[in-house]
């Protein structure tokens, strides 16, 4: 294995879906997935500053709903 010095790290070229599916909801907006997805998107939802609140919806199927609640400063989007 060889190891390398002084490689630039390339910028990110775009976002991935959770943060475009954040970026199409409102504060107040929810959607149904998945409780992995769910844990995924509360942490994409964390990084970019909001606040969530997760309720499962159907405990047999393994979901819940997840809404985009405000953003950490407390102000909304």
């Amino acid at each position: 294995m060889q190891i390398d010095s002084g490689v630039p790290i390339p910028k990110r070229t775009g976002r991935g879906k959770w943060q475009q599916l954040s970026d199409q909801m409102n504060i107040g907006d929810s959607v149904l997935l998945t409780t992995k997805e769910a844990n995924t998107f509360r942490a994409a939802l964390n990084s970019l500053g909001f606040k969530c609140v997760i309720r499962t919806e159907d405990k047999d199927a393994g979901l819940v709903r997840i809404w985009k609640s405000e953003q950490k400063n407390g102000d909304a989007a």
